[in-house]
């Protein structure tokens, strides 16, 4: 049904030739009701979209009432719009079966603070009037409606909803609470969300919670609730039949009561206790179901509360022992942890703490999620928590950690993850991480270890000596004879420092040969980039995305990659792993040239640098199937090197890429774009004639460039662009011609 024959229903619209008619008449205004608008914003947004942003919420009204007026007698659940409650409460009668209500706040209350001088004292006490006749007639038609049908009304919700372009109405807390007292209480809830949050919240002594299997608390917490369930927090005890946990944290203690249910049954019954040995973890198997052995032992803990999923964040109390005691008192059945450390305000000693994991771990079996993002807060990992999560599936570890000191970390011990798909390090997490763990993720499919945040456009990289200390290197990309054979970074227990001093800095080895069989997605920024060795990719088979960004704070110069023909080939033979780099950069007939074939997107972002004559080794050689290649500063590739190669090896537009057979693929035969960041002076036509790029709006050379053969592959420039006026976003696409036109 379209709006024009709804409107034919809902109001004289007959009489009127068409919606514009109608919307432009005196029934329309007199709809709208013109008295609760502010003139300051009629003038900004003109009258005619004053009209139509009103349309909707009259729409909604009216088409609600057309299709709910005939059938109220069998309704169990309606939404009633504050702006037309007086038409329910005068058919509240027919409301024999209503269940659930839903007010939606359809009228303007609150304006904005851009509005303020705006709003004269008339204005105000005009407004808040309506305010309070309209939140009384809430509270009257759920009165109304409790004493004519006693105990059939259960559930009662309010709508933040947006109204015309004003600001989010919000129904006061204290409203929300006398309607709370009027409602039945919860007789065995098998949930608790917010739907029967009120109710509950009003009586939770009273309410047998013994059924409860899920508990999902209000997005937007009031404060009288909050309050109410801080001061009644171990209700969570009393839910016995809990599987789901979402809500904010309530302060210290809230868990304690599970930790100490666990372990008086640990002192009570020893041999009630799951097997969690190491041989009854080996014994899980594959998508993590469970022996049936296992399984029994399951059944006989069932005084335990069996919750499988918890997603906990904070609101207005920062965490204290909440993680650690969740992963202790649920360690049997947990199977999804999901914390958010994201506190908003508050004095910079708690916007900077740092928060403790893995302190009194004990196994558990089934953990296959564990998520645990503080973008306010800090990460201190136990060095043995691995060891407890065996049966990981996804893991993502975040913080805001940038700056650091080596000698600082204190590295966790590796774990064996063989179901592991998702790893996702940010931080601290990332530094303490020891990459020996990555000898059993033959499942993993996607990998970000990184430090700073994703939207970072410099990292913190240490000086190169503290990395090579740290790491017990003799030199950044090559290894000592001594280490050579197991692809090793030398012995980080005992280095000498810069002054001849020994510094102890236990930071694990980086190997960068592992088995992952399924990668499909890498990346690495920081540090992790600027260590990068490519003969990573020779085990990755399945690899389509990697970026690896090491721009640094500290500028070009302070961190350089310079690509050499030894990066682009694996030594498979002892007498080459033998030579210098300098004398395996000209024998190369005993090594392996390292091929990424399913990389289609590369993305190279700080001071990379390789000679011309290498990039097509490189680019064509390395990465046969590369669609999109992003280099962000080329400071160390040059612009002409790169189109030299995009000359050389990508067909003409509209060439067909031809069926080849397995393994055999054309270099750069479906490169479609080059993205580079870079100050570029588009009015020096000289220039750009040298290059043979030309920006696609550059209309003067359009007839030339009509009459010559370019490439498909576009070429992207991002960055301080002159003439921006003729550039959206900063960004510009160009053709490369075959050969320059000069």
């Amino acid at each position: 049904m379209d709006c024009e024959r709804e409107l034919s229903h809902c109001t004289n619209y007959q009489a009127h030739s068409g919606p514009k008619n109608f919307m432009s008449g005196n029934e329309y205004e007199h709809m709208m009701e013109f008295d609760q608008l502010l003139e300051a914003w009629m003038y900004g947004h003109g009258l005619s979209g004053v009209r139509v942003w009103c349309l909707w919420p009259i729409l909604r009204r009216e088409v609600t009432w057309a299709i709910a007026g005939p059938i109220l007698e069998q309704l169990q659940s309606l939404v009633i719009p504050v702006s037309d409650i007086v038409r329910y409460r005068s058919v509240i009668g027919r409301l024999s079966n209503l269940e659930q209500v839903r007010f939606s706040l359809d009228v303007p209350f609150h304006y904005g603070e851009e509005y303020n001088n705006d709003l004269t004292p008339e204005f105000v006490a005009t407004t808040q009037r309506r305010k309070a006749n309209a939140l009384a007639a809430m509270v009257a038609f759920v009165k109304e409606h409790t004493q004519l049908f006693p105990n059939r009304l259960l559930f009662v919700t309010c709508t933040n909803g947006v109204v015309y372009n004003f600001e989010e109405q919000e129904c006061p807390e204290e409203t929300l609470f006398e309607i709370a007292h009027l409602l039945p209480p919860l007789l065995r809830p098998l949930y608790l969300d917010e739907s029967n949050w009120l109710r509950f919240t009003v009586a939770p002594h009273r309410i047998d919670l013994g059924a409860v299997e899920s508990v999902v608390s209000p997005t937007k917490p009031q404060s009288w609730w909050y309050r109410a369930i801080c001061e009644n927090r171990e209700f969570l005890r009393r839910c016995r039949n809990l599987r789901s946990l979402d809500m904010v944290t309530l302060g210290p203690g809230t868990f304690w009561w599970a930790v100490q249910e666990r372990q008086d049954l640990d002192r009570l019954d020893r041999n009630v206790v799951p097997d969690t040995t190491t041989a009854a973890v080996a014994a899980i198997t594959d998508n993590n179901n469970l022996t049936q052995h296992q399984e029994n032992q399951r059944q006989e803990v069932r005084g335990l509360v069996p919750i499988r999923s918890v997603t906990i964040s904070e609101h207005i109390t920062p965490f204290a022992d909440e993680i650690n005691d969740i992963a202790i008192g649920f360690s049997l059945t947990l199977e999804y942890l999901s914390i958010e450390a994201s506190i908003e305000n508050g004095p910079p000693s708690l916007l900077e703490r740092v928060i403790h994991v893995g302190t009194g771990w004990v196994n558990l079996p089934v953990l296959t999620n564990l998520s645990l993002n503080f973008t306010k807060a800090s990460l201190a990992l136990d060095r043995q928590i691995w060891a407890h999560c065996p049966s990981l599936v996804l893991l993502v570890i975040a913080d805001p950690t940038t700056r650091y000191r080596c000698q600082d970390i204190v590295p966790c011990l590796p774990g064996h993850h063989s179901n592991l798909k998702t790893l996702w390090l940010q931080g601290s997490s990332a530094l303490a991480f020891d990459p020996t763990t990555l000898n059993s993720t033959l499942k993993l499919t996607s990998l970000r270890i990184y430090t700073g945040s994703c939207t970072d456009s410099h990292f913190f990289i240490p000086h190169v000596q503290e990395l090579e200390r740290s790491y017990g290197t003799q030199g950044l990309y090559g290894q000592g004879e001594e280490d050579d054979e197991e692809g090793g970074e030398g012995d980080p227990s005992i280095q000498t420092g810069l002054g001849g001093a020994s510094d102890v800095i236990p930071r694990p080895k980086w190997t960068w040969n592992w088995n992952l069989p399924v990668l499909s997605y890498a990346m690495f920024t920081a540090e992790f980039a600027y260590r990068f060795q490519f003969r990573m990719l020779q085990r990755c088979p399945r690899l389509e995305f990697l970026h690896l960004d090491m721009t640094s704070m500290d500028g070009p110069d302070a961190h350089t990659r310079v690509l050499s023909r030894a990066d682009l080939f694996d030594s498979i033979s002892s007498s080459a792993s033998s030579a210098s780099s300098a004398s395996h950069s000209g024998n190369i007939q005993n090594d392996e040239r390292i091929v990424a074939r399913w990389i289609s997107i590369l993305e190279l972002k700080g001071q990379w640098t390789i000679d011309d004559s290498l990039l097509p080794e490189f680019l064509a050689g390395m990465f046969p199937r590369l669609q999109y290649f992003n280099e962000k500063t080329f400071g160390g590739i040059s612009l002409l090197g790169l189109l030299n190669v995009m000359r050389e090896f990508a067909p003409d537009e509209g060439c067909g890429i031809e069926a080849k057979g397995e393994g055999e693929v054309a270099p750069l035969s479906v490169l479609q774009r080059v993205t580079a960041n870079m100050s570029f002076d588009f009015a020096d036509v000289e220039q750009l004639d040298k290059l043979g790029v030309y920006p696609l709006w550059y209309h003067r050379e359009q007839e030339r460039l009509n009459t010559r053969v370019y490439l498909e592959p576009k070429i992207e420039f991002c960055g301080d662009i002159s003439d921006s006026r003729k550039i959206r976003r900063n960004r510009l696409g160009c053709v490369v011609l075959r050969e320059p036109i000069h």
